[in-house]
């Protein structure tokens, strides 16, 4: 309301400044709703494009889909009589849809048939293709809770990397092909930060996180410690009380 006037923006530039536009709904907005010559691109319309210009690089790799955004819009016509971009927009989303589909094509049927390269070729059901990611890296975190009278141990990640300088329970990331940690090996691992065993250990929960590269399996281990002793840790440190307590 304070930036805009309480009014929608037309252009598809200011309307990706908006909270939770993006690029694709930006282009439907500006060139549905407002007649601009800006493309909309989506998994119908990468494959359209993918097949009548005989894209054989993977349309999912970055670089390759910032080619499908600038090869869209170089098409895309401006507003004329009876028609605008946005037409132009839907019907390219449509053909992907209905005619122009991943699998069993219905190339006779398609009104670019004659221009689809894929199609001269032999390759509408080759095209388009994917980009073979690697399988993401299995890690176990091992984190320990560590209390005395109601204060948590807390150390803070490295500056670079990931979740770079955040505070959490002190951690080992090991990799998931060893065996997963038992008791003992919390106990032996709260021994080397503090210097002393506690009384019993508990895993209180496990949970699995998932990130581009990485599948991270979480447990939790919680441990009454009798003493907040200075911890044998490189990282900074600090004994926190939860919010609230």
């Amino acid at each position: 309301m304070r930036d805009h006037h309480g009014q929608l923006p037309r252009q598809a530039q200011v309307l990706r400044e908006l909270p939770g536009v993006g690029r694709y709904t930006a282009g439907a907005i500006a060139s549905i709703a407002f007649a601009k010559a800006v493309p909309v691109v989506d998994g119908n319309v990468s494959r359209v494009l993918a097949r009548l210009f005989l894209i054989e690089a993977a349309i999912d790799h970055p670089d390759m889909v910032e080619h499908l955004w600038q090869l869209a819009g170089a098409l895309v016509p401006r507003a004329s009589k009876g028609r605008t971009p946005g037409d132009f927009n839907q019907a390219l989303m449509e053909l992907g849809a209905t005619i122009c589909t991943p699998s069993s094509p219905s190339c006779l049927l398609c009104p670019l048939g004659e221009l689809c390269q894929a199609r001269e070729r032999g390759l509408e059901n080759t095209l388009p293709r994917r980009w073979k990611r690697k399988a993401p890296k299995l890690l176990q975190h091992h984190m320990l809770a560590l209390c005395n009278e109601g204060q948590y141990l807390m150390v803070q990640r490295p500056a670079h990397g990931l979740w770079a300088g955040l505070w959490q329970f002190p951690t080992d990331e090991i990799d998931n092909a060893e065996d997963p940690w038992t008791k003992v090996q919390a106990l032996r691992r709260i021994k080397a930060i503090l210097g002393s065993t506690p009384a019993q250990v508990q895993a209180l929960a496990t949970f699995t996180h998932q990130t581009t590269h990485r599948t991270i399996h979480f447990t939790l281990w919680h441990a009454t410690i009798a003493k907040a002793e200075k911890p044998d840790i490189e990282s900074p440190w600090r004994w926190c009380t939860p919010r609230g307590n």
